[in-house]
């Protein structure tokens, strides 16, 4: 990932919920994701007593663009979730533009998109934290399951790390 911090969690699933939870979003707010996903990449989202909205894909993409995304970004907004489906990079560059417009968090969920890149950089370094499954059926396996979740911010990986630990102080 050309640096930053990672913790290493039990799923792909996990890793979503992990990174999402770094980011502490109120209950009832609105977390947005794309039409195409795993459940995994979506039951984080009831779990941590928030609602999805799902974005429309962009047109001959699997995944939200910005301006799907943007269309659903209300004042409840308090997160992105964008998957890279089937290892094609979702357009990262613009989504990124709308969320800091709005200053909302994105989380890249690349349990489908091991070392893909967009532009010549690796996916999962566009948002704030990413998510990466190491399933048994992934390009890279961690054995049964496994995933991982990553971001370049050492105190958003403070909590990354306080979150995947049952809350337990970490870096305090």
């Amino acid at each position: 990932m050309g640096g930053g911090y990672a913790d290493a969690v039990n799923s792909g699933t996990t890793a979503v919920y992990v990174a999402l939870h770094a980011l502490d979003p109120e209950p009832f707010t609105e977390i947005i994701v794309g039409p195409i996903t795993d459940p995994g990449g979506v039951m984080p989202i009831p779990l941590l007593n928030c609602i999805p909205m799902i974005a429309d894909a962009a047109p001959g993409s699997y995944m939200p663009g910005p301006e799907q995304i943007e269309e659903l970004i209300t004042p409840r907004t308090s997160a992105i979730v964008v998957a890279h489906i089937f290892g094609e990079p979702a357009d990262m560059e613009g989504i990124m533009r709308v969320a800091r417009k709005h200053k909302i968090p994105v989380v890249e969920d690349c349990a489908q998109a091991h070392h893909a890149k967009l532009n010549g950089k690796l996916l999962g370094t566009f948002g704030d934290v990413a998510a990466f499954s190491t399933m048994f059926g992934k390009h890279h396996c961690a054995g049964g399951q496994g995933g991982f979740v990553w971001t370049a911010d050492e105190e958003l990986y403070k909590k990354v790390r306080r979150a995947s630990d049952r809350g337990k102080p970490f870096g305090l």
